[in-house]
């Protein structure tokens, strides 16, 4: 177990920070009733930039789709996403201001969800569950637990690669779910590629509520054309 748990370690620590990159997203927002079932969807096509803290969206198409009718909201799309991501650019730079962490997280990054690191590895107990066929190749399925239940601690399962030790699929939720929150689960599939580790599809599913309102939502996204941007080039 020790030894696998240092050779995922090392071949994370192969790879350059993929945080600065480019990708064509297609998205799928669920909002979902008691069982589960679609009341209203939002799907988005979109070409996503991300540097460091900074992300900017080209929003090419959305669709709003609800009780069998069909709407195109592209362009009131576009101007909600500009006015966030404004909003957020805005919250970063004070932050460098004062020292702070920003008050909008842009997005779960691998660190977040990802504890293997020599810097995480520490805040969690790894087990090694089993071995299973994933993708077509031989992967072990080792689940990491918080020692401590923070929700900025991810636990869950996660496949890995035996050949290359490069982690293929996670499967976690928060160690403890923030206020409000009854359901948070996040799914994500990665594929190495050259020398670097691609997202391709991420799914995340929440359920919460506050008083008489309650919000259960899904949001899947698929990720192609994939490529690595340097900083100076943004």
């Amino acid at each position: 177990m020790t030894q696998v748990l240092e050779k995922v370690s090392q071949r994370l620590a192969c790879y350059p920070d993929f945080e600065k990159w480019q990708a064509l997203v297609i998205s799928t927002y669920v909002e979902a009733d008691k069982n589960w079932r679609p009341e209203k969807t939002r799907r988005v096509k979109k070409l996503l930039t991300v540097n460091g803290e900074i992300r900017d969206e080209q929003i090419i198409e959305a669709v709003e789709i609800e009780r069998g009718q069909i709407r195109d909201v592209t362009e009131s799309y576009r101007r909600q996403r500009l006015e966030r991501l404004r909003k957020m650019r805005e919250d970063i730079e004070k932050a460098k201001t004062s020292g702070k962490r920003p008050s909008h997280k842009n997005q779960l990054t691998k660190d977040d969800l990802i504890p293997f690191s020599e810097k995480n590895k520490n805040n969690y107990i790894f087990n090694l569950v089993g071995e299973d066929e994933y993708r077509g190749e031989r992967v072990y399925i080792l689940e990491a637990r918080a020692k401590e239940k923070k929700e900025n601690l991810f636990e869950g399962r996660y496949y890995i690669s035996q050949k290359t030790y490069d982690p293929l699929k996670l499967m976690v939720q928060p160690a403890k779910n923030p206020n409000f929150v009854k359901e948070f689960q996040v799914e994500i599939e990665l594929e190495p590629w050259e020398d670097q580790l691609l997202l391709k599809k991420s799914r995340i599913k929440v359920a919460g509520g506050f008083l008489f309102k309650t919000v259960r939502i899904l949001v899947e996204e698929e990720y192609s054309e994939f490529k690595v941007i340097a900083r100076e080039t943004l």
